[in-house]
């Protein structure tokens, strides 16, 4: 990874919100507490336990869910060259969602399959195979669309129609039906186990490492297809693993911790700000990664703080912290947009 001076501040500080985090809830647990549980025998106190089956696998879902929105909205970002590009923009999130919502709906049949991943049972599952159908649909039609731009007005489509579908199954779902669909739709880091965070950690360093080998094509693709041609760079292969690797990790977040909304938009910027709009995503990229996880754990932190006795969902800190850096984009791009 390549360094500059922040990025040990920025481990630093995820390290510190980390700690706070694990420490922060309905029981308080003291920092010496939290030194014994992870230098010393492992021990039967509930503290103890505590953090290992609870308090840890939040904060460590939290640091990889950031990560990948993050990184996720980063490679949209670029290969699509708009600055409000995110994992929901090629229909993933929605696709999760659409997926979500049929499970619920058809839950007692899914149970009677015994259907596990990685110990997930349902949402999970269902989640995954929704984001993996919108990802099938957006690569077969980059194999036909050449231009970038109606690619995503191809996934806007695709987002529109999931979401009505998604409208049609809660229309016609039961209110306890429909109040589970609406608490994963709110997003938590807390519903994950430790064995289950295990397998989502595996799953998203791969494809984490996988997309910082693709920086080299989103440094050229980020000036144009006619400057990538020029190059030699093979623009339909690169473009389609870029779209597999950005929507995977996506979809991925959205199936363990449901819709999150914001992050995947807001980090790459807040991070170019930090390194100078630096072009270079061999640098952006571990960064950005960083900086996820930093914002995600600091959410679920703040989601802790109004009454220890509740927690609220993640989604409500990310869009009051997410908005308003959105509207700075727009308001720092309007020329742009007023031109287009």
């Amino acid at each position: 990874m390549k360094r500059t001076p922040y990025t040990v501040l920025l481990i630093l500080a995820l390290l510190l919100l980390f700690i706070l985090d694990i420490t922060v809830g309905s029981t308080n647990i003291a920092i010496g507490e939290v030194y014994q549980w992870l230098f010393s025998s492992p021990s039967s106190d509930i503290n103890h336990k505590i953090l290992s089956e609870i308090r840890l696998p939040k904060a460590m879902t939290a640091c990889l869910a950031g990560s990948s929105l993050a990184v996720s909205g980063l490679m949209m970002q670029s290969i699509f060259r708009n600055p409000l590009a995110g994992p929901f923009v090629l229909g993933i999130t929605s696709g999760a969602s659409l997926g979500v919502a049929i499970s619920i709906m058809l839950s007692s049949v899914l149970v009677s399959f015994n259907i596990f991943i990685g110990g997930l049972l349902g949402t999970t599952v269902s989640a995954v195979l929704g984001a993996v159908l919108i990802l099938l649909l957006i690569s077969y039609s980059a194999n036909i669309v050449k231009n970038n731009t109606m690619l995503l007005i191809i996934g806007l489509m695709f987002s529109y129609i999931a979401g009505a579908l998604v409208a049609g199954i809660q229309f016609y779902s039961n209110a306890n039906d429909l109040q589970s669909f609406v608490i994963w739709g709110m997003g938590s880091f807390g519903k994950v186990t430790l064995s289950e965070v295990k397998v989502f950690a595996i799953i998203t360093i791969i494809t984490l490492l996988i997309s910082f080998f693709l920086s080299k094509p989103l440094d050229i693709l980020l000036f144009g297809e006619d400057y990538a041609k020029s190059l030699g760079l093979n623009i339909k292969v690169s473009r389609l693993m870029i779209i597999l690797v950005s929507g995977f990790l996506g979809g991925c977040t959205t199936a363990f911790c449901g819709p999150i909304a914001f992050i995947g938009i807001a980090v790459p910027h807040l991070v170019k700000l930090l390194l100078k709009n630096s072009s270079n995503h061999k640098l952006l990229i571990p960064h950005v990664a960083l900086m996820g996880a930093l914002v995600a754990v600091f959410c679920d932190l703040i989601a802790q703080l109004p009454s220890y006795a509740t927690v609220l969902p993640i989604n409500v800190i990310t869009s009051i912290l997410g908005a308003p850096i959105v509207i700075w984009i727009i308001i720092r791009h309007k020329a742009k947009y007023q031109n287009s």
